[in-house]
């Protein structure tokens, strides 16, 4: 049986104003080691050996399960007295996200997923409707089995970090309209290439289910939520180029914000509807793993839109 991935709509407005998210955003996330971090910061994020590390958090009530080749962590209060419950699927630094998440006691429960270092690693991940599903399937099997009875999600978030953006255009054409996922979490992911790499002319061929979806949440039917840094890539479009290559073709203008040069300071943002686009200075690998913090106040936004 397929799951109804999508179950509420978006309403039109998602709350609070720009210039209020853009002050949440700088005292929300907290910078890589080495910078100054704001009083009572979530997990401090540094850096070892390349690769996204956070503090280890105390205290979780969550389970691990596994679901191969998810890893499923469920708080038993996140199942809803129907026995449904809220789903985020991250892909990429799944370590991290859950270190970062689960001390936030979110009403969801997290499945990570991790195949690799590059975008190539995730294709062929949901290569169909019917992967997705029985992926969904294995993940509510890990769940039930923490919680004691049969349980299954109803609302489902794709959540995307670096790398994991190989795994999502697939998988959000895979599904199609009728079981678009509920909300698209993009943290600093987003890339594609160039028609020609002198021009920067973006090839748009792989961005087009993104497109369709952020259609979608403009029309109150998603929620799209996506960050960027200033990190420039090599030979291929960085995530800055691509939202603004997005905003452009969905006519949706962007506030620019007065703010630092380093780390995870907010420099643009725009917001309409269930679209949610927010800029960061930062061009090294401190800036981009920061990103991963943003995602307990993406999915609360998630939650408050839906």
């Amino acid at each position: 049986m397929a799951v109804a991935y999508g179950a509420r709509t978006a309403p039109s407005r998602l709350g609070a104003a720009a210039t209020t998210e853009s002050a949440a955003a700088q005292t929300a996330a907290p910078l890589p080691r080495g910078a100054t971090a704001p009083a009572e910061a979530p997990p401090s994020a540094h850096l070892v050996d390349d690769a996204c590390s956070f503090d280890e958090p105390q205290d979780i009530d969550a389970e691990k399960r596994s679901a191969k080749p998810f890893v499923v962590w469920t708080r038993k209060a996140a199942v809803r007295p129907d026995d449904r419950y809220d789903l985020v699927i991250h892909i990429h630094g799944g370590e991290a996200a859950r270190r970062v998440v689960l001390p936030r006691a979110l009403p969801v429960v997290l499945a990570t997923l991790d195949r690799g270092s590059l975008s190539g690693d995730y294709k062929g991940t949901f290569p169909d409707r019917r992967a997705f599903d029985a992926a969904v399937a294995a993940i509510d099997g890990a769940a039930s089995d923490v919680v004691g009875r049969p349980v299954r999600a109803d609302r489902v978030v794709i959540s995307s970090f670096s790398a994991g953006y190989g795994a999502l255009g697939e998988l959000l054409a895979s599904l199609g309209e009728d079981a678009a996922p509920s909300g698209v979490i993009l943290l600093d992911s987003l890339h594609a290439g160039y028609k020609v790499e002198k021009t920067k002319e973006i090839d748009a061929v792989t961005l087009e289910p993104v497109l369709t979806y952020g259609r979608r949440a403009l029309e109150g039917r998603g929620y799209l939520a996506l960050t960027h840094s200033a990190i420039v890539p090599p030979g291929y479009a960085s995530t800055s180029e691509v939202a603004t290559y997005l905003l452009t073709t969905l006519a949706v203008e962007s506030t620019p914000i007065e703010a630092g040069s380093t780390g995870l300071a907010l420099r643009r943002v725009a917001k309409e509807k269930g679209l949610v686009v927010r800029g960061y200075a930062g061009d090294d690998k401190g800036a981009h793993c920061a990103h991963l913090t943003l995602l307990p106040e993406l999915i609360e936004g998630w939650m408050a839109a839906r």
